[in-house]
């Protein structure tokens, strides 16, 4: 009986060993499980992150492309503005030019007027 004995006592302190063991891959298979419900967390996360910042992009985008467009309108419309500003200095020269030669007509005939209108002294 006494090798049963022994035999029963190294079986139950490997049966005691293996248990300790079995109890330390539970707790860290926990650990890990753990860990992966965080990476899985974190991920998520990011993802969401990622589509917002996605959207974020595609509206900048969006507002950049219409603020090209209003800067290319915006040329134009000064392009235009310029050209009527030349066209209307061009005319107001014009009219300055003919303003100077009717104001210098106006003062030739007046002149005129005023030397037939006055009285001729005979010489004597």
């Amino acid at each position: 009986m006494s090798m049963l004995s022994v035999d029963y006592r190294q079986v139950r302190a490997e049966l005691q060993k293996l248990e300790g063991s079995y109890r330390q891959e539970v707790e860290k298979t926990k650990g890990l499980l753990v860990q992966l419900e965080q990476e899985v967390h974190r991920r998520s996360q990011l993802h969401s992150d990622l589509s917002v910042h996605s959207s974020e992009i595609s509206l900048l985008k969006t507002k950049e492309k219409q603020l090209q467009r209003d800067i290319a309108e915006t040329r134009e419309t000064k392009k235009s503005l310029e050209e009527d500003l030349q066209k209307i200095k061009a005319a107001k020269a014009v009219d300055d030019l003919q303003m100077k030669e009717l104001q210098e007509q106006l003062d030739t005939e007046m002149h005129f007027s005023v030397s037939y209108k006055l009285p001729s002294i005979p010489i004597i």
